[in-house]
C-alpha cells in the first residue's frame, strides 16, 4: 500500500491507529509541508481547522467496527503557514490491516464554480422575471407600467424611471416611473440623447446591445463545447 500512496498523483497518505505513518509527495505540497517528520506521528486531524477536527471524530466513532464503510467528508483544511482552503477527505479501511488510506483533494476551485453556476441560474431566473412582467399584456401603456414596478422588484430598487427613445426628437422621455421625488421628475421628464445623463443612458443602451450579443455567443460556444461540438 505505501508503493500505492507513493506513486498517486493525489495527496494521499497511510494512517495507523489514528495518526499519519506515510505520506506521499503530493500531499505535503498540498499542505506546504517540507519533512516527513512534520507530519508522520501527528493525527489525522491535525490538518484541519479547529471546527472540522470534532467532525471528523464523530464520523470516525460512528463507523460501525465491522466492516465499515469509507469516510468522505468536506472540510476547511490548514496548511503549515496556517492559510486555509475547501478540502475534501476520504478515509478507506484497509482490509485485514489496522492501517487506513487517507486521501485529501483541495476542492476551492470546485466551490467557486458552483457558486458561480449558482449566481448565474439566479440572474437567469432574475431576466425570465423581468422578460415575463414585459410580455404580460397587449397595452404598451400597462406592459411597462407593469413591467417598470415588476423589474424594480426583482432588482431590489426602491425608485426608478423607464425612458422610451423619441429618434425624431432625439430625446428620451420618460413613459413611467416609480417613487421619483416632483423635483426631479420636472428635470428629468425628457432628455438630449445625445449629450449629458441622456446621453450616457444612450450610449449605456448601445453597449448593451453588444454585451446581450457577446453573452448570447459565449452560450452558445460553451453549450457546444459541452456537448462535444466543434
Amino acid at each position: 500500500y505505501r508503493f500505492i500512496v507513493e506513486r498517486s498523483l493525489n495527496a494521499a497518505a497511510l494512517a495507523r491507529n489514528g495518526r499519519y505513518e506515510f505520506v506521499n509527495k503530493a500531499f505535503k505540497d498540498l499542505f506546504g509541508i517540507e519533512s516527513d517528520n512534520e507530519i508522520v506521528g501527528h493525527e489525522l486531524d491535525c490538518v484541519l481547522a479547529d471546527d472540522d477536527r470534532t467532525k471528523l471524530s464523530d464520523l470516525l466513532s460512528k463507523r460501525p467496527q465491522k466492516h465499515p464503510e469509507p469516510v468522505a467528508f468536506t472540510c476547511t483544511a490548514t496548511r503549515k503557514n496556517a492559510s486555509t482552503f475547501d478540502a475534501e477527505m476520504s478515509i478507506v479501511v484497509i482490509q485485514n490491516d489496522d492501517r487506513v488510506l487517507v486521501y485529501c483533494r483541495d476542492i476551492s476551485q470546485d466551490k467557486k464554480l458552483q457558486q458561480e453556476l449558482k449566481r448565474h441560474v439566479h440572474e437567469l431566473a432574475t431576466l425570465e422575471e423581468i422578460y415575463q412582467a414585459f410580455t404580460g399584456s397587449s397595452e404598451l401603456n400597462v406592459l411597462l407600467a407593469h413591467g417598470i414596478h415588476k423589474t424594480m422588484d426583482v432588482l431590489g430598487w426602491e425608485m426608478g424611471a423607464l425612458y422610451l427613445i423619441d429618434e425624431k426628437k432625439k430625446e428620451l422621455q420618460m413613459s413611467h416611473h416609480r417613487a421619483l421625488p416632483e423635483s426631479f421628475l420636472n428635470k428629468m421628464q425628457a432628455l438630449p440623447a445625445d449629450e449629458g445623463f441622456g446621453g450616457f443612458l444612450s450610449e449605456a443602451r448601445a453597449l448593451l446591445q453588444i454585451l446581450r450579443r457577446v453573452v448570447v455567443k459565449l452560450a452558445v460556444r460553451d453549450n457546444l463545447s459541452r456537448h462535444g461540438g466543434a
